[in-house]
């Protein structure tokens, strides 16, 4: 049987034209100071609060008036409208109210709607305060949505956003998330925004990659903040900066070569083109990596070795990372793809 829309939208509208003219009520709804006369059966039909009120025997059910100061007026005369017709305007000044009323009375459907019209209005002055409010209401995809937006907005949260009520947890998790200069800069917001905070600090900027910064930023900024004037502080500072200077004096070179059969190599190891670095000549290398059989005192080839070797005479005064990815061309039909990563660190007493 299909419903007749039109017959349930007269129906709708009807019933809200009696309501208003105060036609056959037989319920006032007290909002703070606003009283709204309505229809005990409509608002049981559209309201499971209100169905579970009027059924279950208290007191309300039989009283001429039941009244709900958590709501005020006007959230009140929007609700009804709602319960009456379905149809409600959810606007950035009445979204937070109408949520809070939604979760008391039980109206699943509005609160759906409502968490759909939050996401859509997310920016850097109220993702904090959305945050905490999808966490009070478990609005799932308003956390998700809160949560990517502070992460990837960093840096307008901190100038523009309230870190007051910041929650611990989500603060780790910016600080996590993209290890940039703002990070510590709202870190160090979010400390100086309560007191009592500064405790956390060197706890928490341990979440800090504060390698990722630039030398100037820490010598300028991170290294002249007090809450860093401490030994551990140091000592994060100076890790830091080994690590930008090792990057620094880091040479990388890639090396491409394509082996059609394993057994083609031979016993002896093909190398790349040399390479120049601190002024010593390089090469990297594939060789086989041979099996012994069984009971033979032949062997045969397994996969391929890599190596890097330095062919200068100062062969000693070096150490480097080599780390390498065998894929190979052509699959077996049905067989899982194979893939071979490895890594080692090497230095001039030995060659790979």
């Amino acid at each position: 049987m299909e419903k007749n829309m039109t017959f349930l939208q007269t129906m709708s509208t009807s019933m809200n034209e009696m309501r208003t003219a105060e036609e056959f009520v037989d319920v006032v709804l007290v909002f703070e100071e606003r009283r709204i006369p309505c229809h005990r059966v409509v608002l049981a039909s559209t309201c499971e609060y209100f169905h579970r009120m009027f059924l279950t025997g208290m007191k309300e059910s039989s009283s001429d008036e039941v009244t709900l100061n958590e709501i005020d007026g006007d959230t009140g005369d929007l609700l009804i409208g709602y319960l009456y017709s379905g149809m409600i305007e959810i606007t950035q000044e009445n979204a937070l109210n109408l949520l809070a009323a939604s979760e008391m009375l039980l109206l699943c459907d509005l609160k759906a709607k409502i968490q759909a019209f939050l996401c859509c209005n997310i920016h850097a002055k109220n993702c904090v305060s959305f945050l905490n409010v999808s966490r009070l209401y478990k609005l799932q995809d308003l956390i998700k949505d809160s949560q990517r937006f502070l992460n990837t907005h960093c840096k307008d949260v901190t100038r523009k956003g309230d870190l007051v009520e910041l929650q611990e947890d989500d603060l780790v998790g910016i600080l996590n998330f993209d290890p940039c200069e703002d990070s510590f800069r709202i870190l160090r917001k979010w400390v100086q925004a309560v007191d009592g905070r500064d405790d956390r600090f060197m706890e928490l900027v341990k979440n800090v990659d504060l390698s990722r910064f630039s030398k100037e930023f820490l010598c300028d900024d991170v290294m002249d903040d007090r809450l860093m004037q401490n030994v551990t502080g140091f000592k994060l500072i100076r890790d830091a900066m080994k690590s930008i200077l090792l990057c620094e004096n880091r040479t990388e070179v890639t090396f491409r070569y394509t082996v059609h059969n394993i057994s083609s190599l031979g016993p002896t190891k093909v190398y790349s083109p040399e390479y120049y670095m601190r002024n010593l000549r390089w090469s990297v290398y594939l060789r086989q990596r041979r099996v012994c059989l069984s009971d033979t005192k032949e062997s045969k080839p397994e996969s391929l070795c890599v190596g890097v070797q330095c062919k200068s005479d100062s062969s000693l005064a070096w150490s480097c990372k080599v780390s390498h990815e065998q894929r190979l061309l052509k699959q077996k039909a049905n067989g899982p793809p194979y893939t071979l990563s490895e890594s080692q660190t090497l230095s001039g007493a030995f060659n790979w």
